[in-house]
């Protein structure tokens, strides 16, 4: 059964909100009063593996009465995994382009991902290295929190809604390392061999000569 946990935007004026370059909440104030405009976050979940992805929402609430117009690149909302040790940030395209908000509820989904988001380099800090297959490496297991972000100083932000980040099984770890490379797999079957059977039938089976093969008997 899918577990639904929702965070509202808080109903108090002057909470920090804005655009979270560096991951910490700006201190202009919001454009709208939370009372007309509010926001909701929803994750289907608290706990995610390490890798792994789910889809969230932002749901946004305009009761102005008007459709609200901002400058954003695409998308106007973002959701972050963060943490102290790896402090939640995001990067904005960069492009200028006008968004709006419609009157009334609008959803808008977000893939929320247990990953870093960029790998290898001459950064400092250092970043992770990359994988085999140059896509970033899995967060490490920890207690993780979604960070709401936003383009443009709309509405107040909504609190960070703790997550936990569990480690990365191995069989699924082992699935993902065969999707980078197929010719390399961490499994083989073994083969079921019969006493019955001619040589060559057990030679492509990949038995052994019958006579390796072991009888007992009852006497």
């Amino acid at each position: 059964m899918r577990v639904s946990v929702v965070l509202l935007a808080l109903a108090v004026a002057g909470c920090a909100s804005g655009s979270y370059a560096s991951g910490h909440a700006s201190a202009a104030a919001p454009r709208h009063s939370p009372v007309l405009v509010s926001v909701q976050v929803t994750v289907p979940s608290r706990t995610m593996e390490a890798g792994s992805s789910m889809l969230a929402h932002i749901v946004v609430d305009n009761g102005t009465g008007h459709v609200i117009h901002a400058k954003g690149c695409g998308s106007l909302f973002a959701l972050v995994l963060g943490s102290n040790s790896h402090p939640a940030q995001v990067a904005w395209p960069a492009c200028l382009q006008p968004l709006t908000i419609a009157i009334g509820e609008s959803s808008y989904p977000e893939t929320i991902t247990a990953s870093y988001d960029s790998c290898g380099g001459t950064a400092s800090p250092p970043l992770p290295a990359c994988l085999p297959d140059g896509r970033p490496p899995p967060l490490p297991a920890g207690k993780y929190r979604v960070v709401f972000f936003q383009s443009s100083n709309i509405v107040s932000a909504p609190a960070p809604i703790p997550v936990r980040v569990t480690p990365r099984s191995l069989h699924r770890a082992q699935l993902a390392a065969h999707e980078r490379n197929p010719g390399c797999v961490a499994h083989q079957a073994v083969p079921m061999c019969r006493a019955s059977g001619g040589a060559r039938q057990r030679a492509e089976s990949g038995c052994p000569p019958a006579t390796d093969v072991r009888h007992s008997s009852v006497k």
